[in-house]
């Protein structure tokens, strides 16, 4: 009897822990649904405009650069 009884035991938590992880997931679903997302958006844009910054400070540097070899020359 108390091996049935360990498995129900077992089989309740394993339930339990499944219930409180699917409550996470919709919570945290809920959560961006309700704003998260636009942080996200937002860190996304900023991220993007970022790299276009840094690829135009790359590309100004390696004009003055080939301006300068061009006057050494």
């Amino acid at each position: 009897m108390t091996a049935e009884a360990g498995a129900s035991e077992e089989k309740s938590r394993k339930a339990a822990e499944t219930l409180a992880t699917n409550e996470n997931r919709f919570n945290r679903l809920e959560n961006l649904t309700k704003g998260e997302c636009s942080a996200v958006c937002r860190d996304l844009v900023k991220f993007r405009v970022d790299i276009i910054q840094s690829i135009a400070v790359m590309l100004l540097l390696q004009t003055g650069l080939i301006a300068v070899l061009v006057k050494l020359l």
